[in-house]
């Protein structure tokens, strides 16, 4: 029954995910203005809204115009729930680390689409994410020096890069991404994620440029990577630490 309830509030919130994205880049209202179709600006009645069902009820396309709905939107709706359930299969019973590790989950998607769709971590959706990780992890009893240890170097690393490159090869988003890593990851975890990171960025960009795709030097959404990378430190991170140094020995 928990996981029934687990997957409903899920879907729920990635749909709130999906609107919460696209009003933070339009500067719409986040709760006050009525959901509508991108394309034609018709408002969206209960019967269009219902997570994924909708989607495919309506084969993918508006009920008015026939315009495509993107099919990130129930992509991320099923994430949200997927996320829930395997937080609560991980950790239960600690509902502090169910609740600490879920909310930490859904800001991470968050971050992870936004950067996706447009190239951008917004403020407001990062710094309360920093201080809820810090704040978790005090409650969690974890020593708080390495804590701000972790936040320093992960902000330290991306801030450097910055300053040498003039704001060329980063934003100041990563910096702020950098310092969330460490707040959630911890000292040494930030390491491995921001490792992580780059393997994973590797691995999507090189076949790109390879291919034609993509220019040496084009922009890639590092944000997206990074936020991928923290989700795999987080639950597997020790493991694959530990498999690594085990080949070594």
């Amino acid at each position: 029954m928990i996981y029934f309830l687990l997957i409903i509030l899920g879907l729920v919130l990635g749909s709130f995910i999906n609107a919460l994205v696209y009003r933070l880049n339009a500067r719409q209202s986040i709760f006050w203005a009525r959901s509508a179709c991108p394309k034609c600006g018709h408002k969206l009645a209960a019967k269009d809204l219902v997570p994924i069902f909708s989607f495919a009820i309506l084969g993918g396309r508006c009920r008015h115009c026939r315009a495509k709905i993107s099919v990130s939107y129930p992509i991320v709706e099923f994430a949200a729930a997927a996320l829930l359930v395997l937080v609560y299969w991980i950790w239960s019973p600690d509902l502090l680390m169910v609740f600490g590790y879920a909310v930490l989950s859904l800001f991470l998607l968050i971050i992870f689409i936004y950067d996706y769709k447009y190239y951008l971590i917004p403020d407001c959706v990062i710094l309360p994410a920093i201080v809820f990780a810090v704040i978790f992890n005090i409650l969690r009893q974890q020593d708080i020096l390495y804590i701000f240890l972790a936040a320093a170097v992960g902000g330290g690393f991306f801030l450097l890069q910055y300053v040498i490159s003039r704001g060329k090869w980063i934003g100041g988003g990563d910096i702020r991404l950098g310092v969330l890593a460490g707040a959630i990851l911890g000292w040494p975890g930030v390491l491995f994620g921001i490792f992580l990171a780059y393997i994973l960025g590797a691995a999507v960009s090189v076949p790109l440029v390879v291919s034609g795709k993509k220019a040496i030097g084009s922009a890639i959404p590092f944000g997206t990577f990074f936020t991928a990378a923290i989700f795999i430190a987080i639950w597997w991170g020790e493991r694959i630490v530990g498999w690594y140094f085990g080949l070594l020995t």
